[in-house]
Parts: structure tokens; sequence; C-alpha cells
């Protein structure tokens, strides 16, 4: 009798931990499906206007007129990333690019690395990033195939080979440690569009390859991942994803407009700004920059701005913003990264003199601080670096 007990006690506790493994599988499952549940943003959920006054959704903005001097004329910036109180600036000029240093106060700091031959020197800068592990910058040369290491005011350390393809990056930048993603240009040369790899761009995963080919480099997204998360946009896609386990993963389906471009409406290749001609006269439109602070996620398409509350997943859409008294108004085109939790964006001098004429045309007064920054207005003058908090 007292055998008969203990065996059926035995069977009646392993039957409670299969019950127990069981349950957990299944909370585990549920947990996934949870994190990973599409959230659908529609106008029902988002103001659409024509025209937005910059003071509705700024709450302040901080403006930095970037130091101007023959040796850090900016021409063309391609890439800007704000990093423990330093500006890196990577400036195309005579069809070489730069890497340049400021403050916050907007003071030039210095040039990173020369171009040459030299060990130390590069020949092409086919995009850089910020290694936040180890604090320093890390500029990728595509003609020499190394990267270059620096301390975090220019001072350079050492070179290492590279054995990816980098002349098409458009992105590139850590999200982890010794892990690095990188956003191509859309092409037709074999390159895979987004992968993840090691800090030396060895070991490479392929996480999206375009199923259209498409012919030339162009550059599908200006902005193709936050700097935030690991967010970022696909071509042709009204969905922002997320990396999770090396895989994307929808995290949100934006509907704006009607004339989003379903998947079958392109099928072949060719001429990337053929089919994009293509793409508009059909009324479609994409998503070409994403950015993100804690709260909000923004999200640039042909026609609109749009800005959404992360945690109540309702925000606003605008075509274009209009100046306040006291604020500047950003221009879908001049946000450029993200910094403290707001975004960043520059102010030429032509956004300075549009400005101007509304002031003139609605007979508002600026502030003195706007009225300082017309006034430095000069065409031969390095943009104004301009950090937007939102509300």
């Amino acid at each position: 009798m007292i055998l008969n007990t203990i065996i059926n006690n035995r069977y009646i506790m392993k039957a409670i931990k299969i019950i127990n493994i069981i349950l957990l599988f299944i909370i585990l499952v549920c947990c996934k499906e949870k994190v990973h549940e599409e959230i659908m943003i529609d106008t029902s959920n988002i103001e659409v206007e024509k025209n937005v006054c910059a003071d509705s959704i700024v709450e302040s903005v901080s403006y930095i007129p970037l130091e101007t001097k023959e040796s850090c004329l900016i021409s063309n910036i391609k890439n800007l990333i704000i990093y423990d109180s330093l500006v890196y600036i990577l400036n195309r000029t005579n069809g070489d690019e730069e890497l340049l240093i400021f403050n916050l106060e907007g003071a030039f700091v210095q040039k990173v690395g020369t171009m040459g031959n030299g060990p130390d020197e590069y020949l092409a800068i086919a995009g850089f990033c910020i290694n936040p592990y180890d604090k320093t910058i890390e500029l990728f040369d595509q003609l020499k195939k190394k990267k270059h290491k620096y301390n975090l005011i220019g001072e350079y350390i050492k070179s290492t080979n590279i054995s990816v393809n980098c002349s098409l990056t458009n992105k590139i930048r850590y999200i982890s440690e010794n892990k690095l993603i990188v956003v191509n240009d859309i092409n037709s040369f074999g390159e895979p569009l987004i992968y993840v790899c090691d800090g030396d761009l060895n070991h490479v995963k392929i996480i999206y390859d375009p199923p259209l080919k498409f012919d030339g480099g162009y550059q599908y997204a200006k902005n193709p991942i936050s700097d935030y998360s690991n967010f970022l946009i696909v071509p042709l896609s009204n969905k922002v994803f997320e990396i999770s386990n090396n895989d994307l993963k929808s995290v949100y389906n934006i509907l704006i407009s009607s004339k989003y471009l379903p998947a079958n409406e392109v099928k072949e290749g060719g001429e990337y700004e053929e089919i994009m001609s293509s793409v508009k006269e059909k009324g479609f439109i994409q998503f070409y920059s994403i950015f993100e602070t804690s709260t909000s996620l923004l999200v640039e398409d042909f026609n609109y701005t749009i800005i959404i509350n992360k945690k109540s997943n309702k925000g606003i859409a605008f075509e274009s913003l209009n100046p306040s008294n006291n604020i500047l108004p950003f221009s879908t085109s001049s946000f450029l990264c993200v910094y403290n939790d707001s975004f960043v964006g520059v102010l030429t001098s032509s956004d300075l003199e549009t400005a101007s004429e509304y002031y003139k045309k609605n007979n508002v007064v600026p502030t003195s601080v706007i009225s300082n920054l017309i006034h430095y207005n000069e065409f031969d003058l390095n943009p104004i670096l301009c950090i937007y908090h939102l509300k």
C-alpha cells in the first residue's frame, strides 16, 4: 500500500511538471506574439492637416550657427551624428567626403583624418558611425577596404581590413556590442539592401534584399533607420519594421493615404528613377525617412510629415509647417538625427529667407533671437543646427 502511494505520487508530480512546462511554453508564445503585434495607424488616429504652426507641436528649440571658415565649409551634409556633446558631419565637397567635428556651441573642432594613400589615411569615406561601446569614431573606406578608428576628437588609433563592399552604404550603426546594421542604397549590383555583421563587416547575415532589382545605386531613403531603436523602413512600403533576432518584424502599419503602393503594382526591375516616376504618376507614395525619440515616432513620405505619440498611437500628419514668432520651421528634408530626446535638423540661408518673407507677408514680428538669425543670413555661411524638442 505504501509503495503504491509513493508510485502514484511520483506520477502525479511528473504530470504536474509536464503541465507546468506546457503552460510556460504557452505563456512564452503568447508574449512573443504580443511583442510583435502590428499596430495599425490610420486616419482615425491621426489628424491630417495642410498647414501646421510650429509652436503647436514644438515645445522648445535651440539654434546653433555652425562656425564658418575655409577649413570647415559645408557643401552637402551626407550624415550627421551628435554624440558626447560633439557634432560629427560627413560633408561631401567637390566629389569627395570629409568628416568634420563641431562642438554644441557651433565652434569647429577639427577634421577627422586626411585623404591620401598613407597607412593612417583614407582614399574615400563610404560611411561612418560612432562605436558607443569603446567610444570611438569608425570610418569605412571602400577603396582601401579598411575601417579606420579614431578617438572622439578625431585622433587616429588604427586601421583594420574589411571584407564587404561598402561602396553603396547609406547608413551604418551599432545595434549591439560588435554588431552593426548596414543599410545600402538600393541597387542591382548583387549587394543586399540591409544586413547585420560584426564590427569589421564580417560574418554578414542578410536581413532584407528587395525582390525587385533596380539599376543603379540610388538612395531609396534619406534616413532609413531610427537612431533610437532598431526601427527601419524598406522601399515601396508604408510599414515600420523592427530588427528582432536578425529578422524583420512589422511594428507599425501607417495608412495616411489610400494610395500606398500595393506589393503587386511593381513586378519588374529597371532604372530606379523610371520606376519611381511610374509610382508617382499612379499617385502612390512611400516612406523615405524615420526618426524616433522615447515618446515620438516621426515618419516622412512624399506628401506628409507624420508625428505619432508612441504611448497613445495617435498623432498628426501635415504637408507643411509655418513659422511662429519664436520658432523657425523645419522642412521635411532638414531632419538629420536625434539627440537628447529631440529631433535635429539644419536651416540653410534659403530657409531663413523663406521664413523672413513669411513674417513680412503675414505681419508677424519675430523675437529678437529669430531676427538675429535672419540678419545673420548670408549665402556663404554654414547652416544653423536646430534641436527641436516636441510637445
